[in-house]
């Protein structure tokens, strides 16, 4: 069920779903939509109470590691130069914490992640906000600028592929499969409304 959860979903970031199919979501499709968001949304409801009320939570919380180097790549530098004439100061900052957030969450899960491949899907993820395109997902815009930065940087297929498929799952209500899909969302989630917080330091994100 997970499963097709899933395929249901990257199928309608990537591809988009034409009006009607959309209005004929049968009860099956939205089940599978609505569970992951209701358990999300409890999950967040619950780490915040625990957050706020309870009294041995902030002794064993975690900083955050310090502030990493931005990347030097030619693939960096594409989605940096995007990133900063396409998206308002708002939404760039946003985008770099996001890239901070998932950054140091996963040294502090001792994770490795391919730390270029990580500032690209957080520059480009939130792209398709300000370059529409009728009947697709704005996640579909970011996912094809990662593809096309990574074909002029000499960039591997294989990892444009990633990235386009992180960015594409970063708002699924499921957990996105791949490592940095997983990190581009959970940054994006913990700038955006707190998600995580309660594991953390309060104090690096205030």
């Amino acid at each position: 069920m997970r499963a097709h959860a899933r395929r249901f979903w990257s199928r309608a970031m990537e591809q988009g779903l034409p009006p009607g199919e959309r209005e004929r979501l049968g009860t099956r499709e939205r089940l599978l939509l609505l569970r992951p968001t209701v358990m999300l949304q409890i999950s967040h409801a619950w780490g915040c109470l625990r957050y706020v009320f309870s009294k041995h939570l902030r002794p064993t919380t975690r900083r955050l590691p310090a502030p990493v180097q931005l990347p030097t790549g030619d693939w960096a530098a594409a989605s940096e130069e995007i990133g900063t004439q396409l998206l308002s100061c708002r939404f760039w900052h946003h985008s770099m914490r996001t890239w901070y957030f998932a950054t140091a969450m996963a040294e502090m899960d001792s994770v490795p992640l391919d730390e270029e491949l990580m500032f690209v899907v957080a520059a480009l993820h939130d792209i398709g906000l300000f370059q529409p395109r009728q009947g697709r997902c704005f996640t579909a815009v970011g996912a094809d600028l990662a593809r096309s930065t990574a074909a002029s940087a000499g960039v591997s297929a294989d990892r444009a592929e990633l990235a386009a498929e992180a960015i594409s799952a970063h708002i699924s209500p499921s957990r996105p499969r791949g490592v940095v899909g997983q990190y581009l969302q959970a940054g994006s989630m913990l700038d955006v409304i707190g998600y995580r917080m309660w594991r953390l330091d309060p104090m690096p994100l205030r």
